[in-house]
């Protein structure tokens, strides 16, 4: 940071906080912003570069003042905490809220697949029963029916899916009735 008066500079290692920079102009101004003997009011500190180029976060200053946080609250550990906060959770939050709103979505998507995944052995079960079947080979996809049976009644599914649910379980009804329908062949 650099700060150029009629005789005096500022100036400032490159890694200072940009809180303290605004803090030391501040009180630079308070104490030596007034007009003197030598200098005229609000002639020092003033951002006239000489030797040493003007920080970036002192021409800011300069520019637009303290910033938003600063000027809200008079207690500047305060204000550094709260700025730092902030610096901290609006990352954060910019991602967690679009996050939070697929949650519902991806719930929804979790319960479907809880549904679908039974489909697949379903349909299998109902092209076997098309074809020619034994009477053992009709109670094997009976009894392979009734394993899916169980396992859909231990499903424990949200009231808001129960028309998913019940629908599966008249496709299971559905394959069931055809099994029990249809004629062994001797063989």
């Amino acid at each position: 940071m650099v700060l150029i008066g009629p005789t005096v500079q500022l100036v400032a290692r490159d890694d200072l906080n940009s809180a303290v920079s605004d803090l030391l102009i501040e009180i630079a101004q308070r104490v030596h912003g007034n007009a003197g003997l030598l200098q005229k009011k609000g002639e020092f500190p003033t951002p006239i570069e000489h030797e040493i180029p003007i920080s970036s976060d002192a021409a800011r200053y300069y520019k637009s003042g303290k910033g938003f946080v600063y000027r809200l609250i008079s207690s500047f550990w305060v204000a550094s905490l709260i700025n730092r906060l902030l610096v901290a959770i609006v990352p954060v939050a910019l991602v967690l809220i679009p996050a939070i709103r697929l949650m519902p979505l991806l719930y929804r998507l979790s319960i479907q697949l809880r549904i679908y995944r039974y489909y697949r052995p379903l349909l299998r079960l109902e092209r076997e029963a098309d074809g020619p079947l034994t009477r053992e080979r009709i109670k094997e996809l009976i009894t392979k029916l009734d394993e899916m049976e169980v396992l859909t009644h231990r499903e424990k599914m949200p009231a808001s899916f129960g028309g998913q649910f019940y629908e599966l379980r008249k496709h299971i009804l559905f394959v069931r009735r055809t099994l029990e329908a249809a004629q062994p062949t001797e063989g």
